[in-house]
């Protein structure tokens, strides 16, 4: 299913839709389809004013309805973390001091410093993966996103501003391997 939202992830080639997934996606995910205004860069004011004034709608995605800061705001301090039991769909808003953390909805308690030790390890492998880009080996790069992507979205949910960058450095490393158009 298609939806509105503020990331993109998908490209339009002619009459045909590309879907390259920069995260991890199931078979009942909705694939979201960006309108313009990104949450990364305008706040939702802004966004809502524009898709409103455009398309005459109001947006209800995630970035919306939650606030999410804009890129320029969201700090790598800024961490929601995943409940730890794999069944479970809680998450809570790390507060700097943090030891322990008993999730409200499966009563599992988590070590939020294990927690911060796994998210910091994650970002290193991120900061790893950025000059790979800067030395053209685009291949390795979108790997390595890929793989700090996958790891990341276990632990944390949206918005995680190493996530947010490392979804853009992928998609410019898709985008330059270009394009192939077959004619009949």
């Amino acid at each position: 299913m298609f939806n509105e939202n503020k990331k993109q992830e998908t490209s339009e080639i002619g009459k045909a839709i590309v879907i390259k997934a920069c995260r991890p996606l199931s078979a009942e995910d909705t694939v979201a389809e960006n309108y313009g205004p990104v949450f990364t860069l305008r706040t939702v004011g802004q966004r809502q004013r524009s898709l409103q004034g455009r398309y005459l709608f109001t947006c209800s995605c995630k970035a919306c309805q939650q606030d999410w800061p804009t890129l320029e705001n969201l700090t790598t301090s800024f961490i929601k973390f995943r409940c730890p039991t794999k069944t479970c769909q809680s998450s809570f808003l790390y507060k700097e001091g943090m030891k322990e953390w008993k999730c409200n909805q499966c009563k599992n308690k988590a070590d939020v410093r294990d927690l911060c030790r796994l998210y910091a390890s994650y970002n290193k492998d991120f900061e790893e993966a950025v000059p790979l880009m800067e030395e053209g080996r685009l291949e390795e790069a979108a790997s390595a996103m890929v793989k700090f992507i996958e790891e990341m979205l276990l632990l944390v949910r949206p918005p995680s501003k190493n996530v947010h960058l490392a979804q853009e450095a992928l998609r410019t490393c898709w985008a330059n391997e270009g394009n192939v158009f077959v004619l009949p």
